[in-house]
């Protein structure tokens, strides 16, 4: 029927086409082993290269059941440390990683994470494909992503990252066993602002915690 549901299996396959068609129309050539790899190699990327080249991560993801994982782990870090004025490319090939080697993926995810250079965007980012993999070490950063004046930004993209993780409250996020504490991760950072847009969500994100703290 046209209403049902997409199987995991076409849904991989539609996206699969849709990255290779990408991949393509930036870099003009075809999605092969030999071309991705030749993507990946190019250092301070910029411009479309950078669309290329998310094309091309995006793609070996996709594909990590079927290639030489050691060979692209290498190479993805290597392509991360080429590009340190690249965030978008940085926290794709962080994200790439966790896919294909968890640990090392991890490791660059967590660079991203404690550089203050690094833009609260990239950061949060970071986090939301993280969480999304059960790594929960982009916790960190939420009470600066709660804190922002960028309506748009702690609407659209902290709140929903918040309420992820209200899964894993009372987890172990860090290395030195810090706890997510989502009660007192609000608490601070209502404590931290006075402003009342910034305010007013807060106090919305607190409902809803209760409301499920209640279930």
């Amino acid at each position: 029927m046209a209403n049902d549901p997409k199987t995991p299996e076409i849904a991989r396959e539609q996206e699969l086409q849709q990255q290779r068609k990408r991949y393509t129309q930036f870099s003009g050539n075809q999605p092969t082993v030999e071309n991705i790899r030749m993507s990946l190699s190019v250092k301070d990327v910029q411009g479309e290269k950078t669309g290329e080249l998310v094309a091309a991560l995006k793609l070996i993801v996709l594909d990590k059941d079927k290639i030489e994982k050691d060979a692209f782990s290498k190479e993805i870090s290597a392509c991360f440390d080429k590009n340190l004025d690249n965030d978008i490319v940085q926290v794709m090939c962080a994200d790439a990683l966790v896919h294909i080697d968890r640990a090392q993926g991890i490791e660059l995810s967590r660079k991203i994470l404690d550089n203050p250079k690094k833009s609260l965007d990239s950061k949060l980012l970071v986090a939301k494909h993280l969480v999304n993999e059960k790594v929960l070490i982009g916790y960190s950063i939420l009470l600066e992503g709660l804190l922002t004046p960028d309506d748009f930004q702690r609407k659209n993209i902290v709140l929903p990252l918040l309420y992820a993780f209200f899964a894993y409250d009372g987890k172990v996020y860090g290395e030195k066993g810090e706890m997510i504490d989502i009660k007192s991760l609000i608490a601070d950072a209502k404590n931290n602002t006075k402003e009342q847009k910034v305010l007013d969500d807060l106090e919305k994100a607190e409902l809803k915690y209760s409301k499920k703290s209640d279930k």
